[in-house]
């Protein structure tokens, strides 16, 4: 691949990361775990201070609901399989604010982030004010 003299925005070395990435994924000869370490290992090369990433989707496979992949330096790409049960034994995530319930009306759900906002006492004046702005609408 020739070296480009113009950038999109970046630096060559972004630029070279962003053309290896599309390469690899048109041409379909790396694994996900291999891209993901690629990806990563070239970032941090850059200096992309990453001490972690976790990539997961769905799938559809009869024994797994997803697959994960955690990279760390020392580590590389670790893939791990999710399966359906865990999915739906883990549904904690529907008690959070940020689930937006469709039995729930936007009032229902700004009070509910108004609430969680206060409860892990967070000092976030623009957040809280667009909580506001929006429950004024």
């Amino acid at each position: 691949m020739a070296e480009r003299q113009v950038t999109r925005g970046g630096s060559l070395l972004y630029d070279s990361i962003a053309d290896w990435l599309m390469d690899v994924a048109l041409t379909g000869e790396s694994d996900v775990q291999a891209v993901v370490d690629g990806a990563c290992h070239r970032l941090l090369a850059a200096g992309v201070p990453i001490a972690r990433v976790h990539i997961a989707f769905r799938t559809l496979h009869p024994l797994f609901a997803a697959v994960a992949y955690l990279w760390r330096p020392d580590t590389g790409a670790v893939s791990s399989n999710i399966t359906h049960e865990s999915v739906q034994l883990g549904r904690g995530w529907e008690a959070s604010a940020y689930y937006l319930d469709p039995q729930k009306t936007q009032m229902d759900w700004m009070s509910d982030m108004a609430e969680a906002l206060s409860k892990f006492a967070v000092e976030n004046r623009y957040a809280q004010t667009q909580i506001e702005n929006a429950g004024a609408h």
